[in-house]
């Protein structure tokens, strides 16, 4: 996202130049409105960085080096886990060093403000298709009953994933072909539809809950379509705390570029940082809720952590001896 989308005109280092297909800066308010929230802002995803990197990491560890967790749910989960970890490595390093040169230089290089603005839409977007795709596939699992398992396949949702990425690294950088604001649009307009898709999907999971709970509590079902509904019903459930806490994380800054699109003029560009702030913050939160809600993957992510620790003292005692 680029927060300093307004024009100016140039009073200050590096205000007007400009940067390719990016909108030129303000960084003239810097000094007056803007120096202690870069600083608030760029500290608070400084100290969120380590955590971002090591969960997710384990996240993405414990499911793809174990045979066991390669269901289409988990391969998705992976897929978020991907994009958040690399919102910790890139983009919030990025952002942290951008408002740190804000308030030293009141100027950012083009070519820094490029990477930022270009590794940021592809984790976000990747973050929005793969919320829906992860809606679809748990209704799919709902709805089909046993049926699911031929239909929905691990080898068919890892295809899903890799389109998903292409598919987003190429609509982002159409931005070099096209210098207009038409495939931003295109973007938010495609975010929005996957946010409707995944809400509208929620919905109907919750519908086929009940269903399935009313069909266990009068018997109606044989015992291995109860065992079948009962377990997904449980992922289900699970995934929709994973969605919830993503949306609610994502969407301040969609909000706000829709309200930027549509030509509203916020009082202070602050709005930008805390947004963007937010929706990294979701990089750290979400390893969280998948290993509070995932017990699989809690036990294991702890029993690399008990070895970690092991190998760490035994290491040491080496050392001493």
């Amino acid at each position: 996202m680029n927060h300093s989308s307004y024009t100016t005109s140039p009073s200050s280092p590096g205000d007007g130049d400009k940067c390719f297909f990016l909108p030129e800066p303000q960084f003239n308010r810097v000094e007056d409105e803007r120096y202690s929230t870069n600083v608030t802002t760029a500290l608070i995803n400084f100290a969120m960085i380590p955590f971002a990197l090591c969960s997710n990491f384990l996240i993405v560890s414990v499911i793809t080096r174990n045979p066991s967790f390669a269901s289409p749910s988990n391969v998705l989960l992976a897929c978020l886990a991907v994009s958040d970890f690399l919102v910790g490595l890139i983009v919030q390093p990025l952002y942290s060093c951008f408002r740190i040169l804000e308030n030293t230089r009141l100027y950012v290089p083009c070519p820094f403000r490029v990477v930022y603005s270009e590794s940021f839409w592809i984790c976000y977007g990747v973050s929005f298709m793969t919320l829906s795709a992860l809606s679809c596939e748990r209704y799919l699992a709902l709805r089909l009953h046993l049926r699911y398992r031929e239909l929905v396949t691990t080898q068919g949702v890892l295809h899903l994933v890799a389109i998903i990425w292409i598919f987003d690294v190429i609509l982002t950088s159409l931005q070099w072909v096209d210098h207009g604001s038409f495939v931003r649009h295109m973007q938010i307009s495609i975010f929005l539809l996957c946010v409707f898709l995944t809400v509208i999907v929620q919905f109907k999971i919750f519908g086929i809950i009940r269903h399935h709970q009313r069909q266990i509590t009068e018997q109606t079902l044989n015992p291995s379509q109860v065992s079948f509904a009962a377990i997904q019903t449980k992922l289900a459930k699970n995934m929709a705390y994973i969605v919830g806490f993503y949306l609610m994380f994502n969407l301040p800054v969609l909000v706000v570029q829709m309200c930027q699109f549509a030509g509203v003029e916020f009082s202070s560009l602050n709005v930008f940082s805390w947004v963007e702030t937010i929706a990294f913050t979701k990089s750290s939160v979400n390893p969280v809720i998948c290993g509070w809600r995932n017990a699989e993957i809690r036990q294991e992510v702890i029993k690399k952590l008990r070895k970690c620790f092991r190998r760490e003292i035994a290491i040491q005692q080496n050392g001493i001896e």
